[in-house]
């Protein structure tokens, strides 16, 4: 009896450490940030390679290979997406939208990058999903893929558009006018309730995703609570952000966290922890 309470105890630790993997890996690979002087790019993505090799060992101890193989390699992919928000996070600067951005533009480019790969491995993985368990979804919730194809169709001209961010700010600049009024330009209104209404869509499909894998059994209650309560607070940033731009009102700007688009990846690598983790407490057979 002990003994089971000591590996129920070591599971759920384990787990709450690889959720939190990401934020740990900070502290590892963002002293050798390619925005601190002295740093070279090279050496930043061979510290992210690394990390992902890292990644890669603890993935093939706690694996569930008892899953069905399509949501085994979904709930992988899923998994893999929290090597793309380290290497994001370990970044630790946020965009730099002035014009020093033309001195490293491959900065910029890195981090888009990163997220393109998230979108790229959350379509296959999702795709995975629903194919697998497609006939066995009641109607209502075969009208998750119009919310995904909107969150696909966002995400992919959001980071196409600021992945060629210090391109245009160049042609801005070659016309002769101010780099300090060309983020009001490129990211205006419309385009910024183009991007609220894709948080939505994002948002949504993360907890409904997750409430689908719940219904099939493939991940706990408990895990899903969090990521669906974290996604009721991006649409609700979104829908702030949609009425208000970026101007919103000091006492909700705390709902600026929830707009930044790696969040929703982070969710859905929570997602994948919970779904290819092996069972804290095996199902009797």
């Amino acid at each position: 009896m002990i003994q089971k309470i000591v590996k129920t105890i070591i599971a759920i630790v384990v787990c709450m450490l690889v959720a939190i993997l990401p934020f740990l890996s900070k502290d590892i690979i963002s002293p050798y940030s390619p925005y601190f002087d002295g740093n070279s790019f090279s050496i930043y993505i061979t510290c992210c390679v690394a990390y992902a090799f890292l990644v890669t060992i603890i993935l093939y101890f706690i694996i569930d290979r008892a899953l069905p193989k399509p949501i085994r390699h979904a709930g992988v992919l899923l998994f893999f997406i929290g090597v793309f928000i380290a290497a994001i996070i370990g970044l630790v600067l946020p965009p730099d939208l002035s014009i020093n951005m033309l001195k490293h533009p491959e900065r910029e480019h890195f981090r888009y990058l990163m997220l393109a790969f998230s979108l790229l491995f959350f379509s296959v993985a999702c795709i995975l999903i629903m194919k697998e368990k497609w006939n066995d979804f009641p109607k209502w919730n075969k009208w998750i893929i119009l919310f995904f194809i909107g969150a696909l169709i966002e995400m992919s001209w959001e980071f196409y558009h600021h992945y060629h961010y210090p391109e245009n700010l160049q042609v801005w600049i070659n016309q002769g006018k101010k780099a300090e009024d060309f983020v009001n330009h490129y990211d205006n209104f419309t385009m910024i309730r183009f991007g609220a209404i894709g948080r939505i869509c994002q948002y949504t499909v993360v907890a409904w995703l997750g409430y689908i894998l719940l219904q099939c059994r493939f991940i706990k209650l408990w895990s899903l609570i969090p990521i669906v309560l974290l996604s009721i607070m991006g649409i609700i940033a979104a829908v702030l952000v949609f009425t208000y731009g970026f101007s919103l009102p000091k006492n909700v700007q705390i709902f600026f966290l929830f707009f930044i688009p790696g969040i929703p990846f982070l969710l859905l690598y929570w997602m994948g922890v919970a779904l290819i983790s092996k069972p804290i407490v095996p199902s009797k057979s």
